[in-house]
């Protein structure tokens, strides 16, 4: 029986068989690997933003000032039919515009910032510090215009990007 064994810690070992099986309960160390997978991958996008590693610029000019986020082709289009089919041409682009492949709806940096989290962790992080902010002290911004501004981005970037399971997060 061989063992699979984490790379950065090996005391936690699942066998092979366990680890495929469907049938098997998730033990403790398949958490413990998922988390350290998705933590891994999460780190790619901060490393992106000094082009480390990335092949692909999304220029996002609705933002003030207009920023570029680097990310990776074959993440992107292993988790999204949208990149997947928009990334496929040969040779594949190395610059999209979000203004020209998201119409209709303004997306800013930070909304996409969040997109591109879920698909690269699998999960959804926190808020953008002041991406929610209103005049309201009291405010526990659930339904103010700020909130419901960026949530309608995430929701127009996550369902353009056919992201359905983010949608769904957002849609409860």
């Amino acid at each position: 029986m061989e063992d699979f064994s984490d790379s950065i810690n090996s005391s936690s070992c699942v066998s092979i068989e366990d680890f495929f099986d469907s049938s098997s309960t998730h033990h403790p160390a398949d958490v413990e690997a998922l988390r350290r997978l998705s933590e891994s991958l999460s780190s790619l996008l901060l490393l992106s933003s000094s082009n480390s590693f990335s092949d692909l610029t999304i220029a996002v000019r609705s933002s003030d000032p207009p920023r570029d986020l680097h990310v990776h082709r074959c993440l992107l289009s292993s988790r999204s039919p949208f990149f997947r089919l928009h990334l496929s041409s040969t040779p594949p682009p190395e610059r999209l515009d979000l203004g020209e492949i998201l119409v209709g709806f303004d997306v800013g940096y930070d909304a996409l910032v969040l997109v591109m989290g879920y698909l690269y962790s699998g999960k959804v992080g926190p808020l953008p510090k002041g991406v929610c902010e209103c005049a309201d002290e009291d405010c526990r911004h659930v339904a103010c215009h700020p909130a419901v501004e960026f949530m309608a981005q995430v929701l127009f970037a996550a369902s353009g990007f056919e992201i359905s399971e983010l949608v769904s997060l957002f849609q409860i």
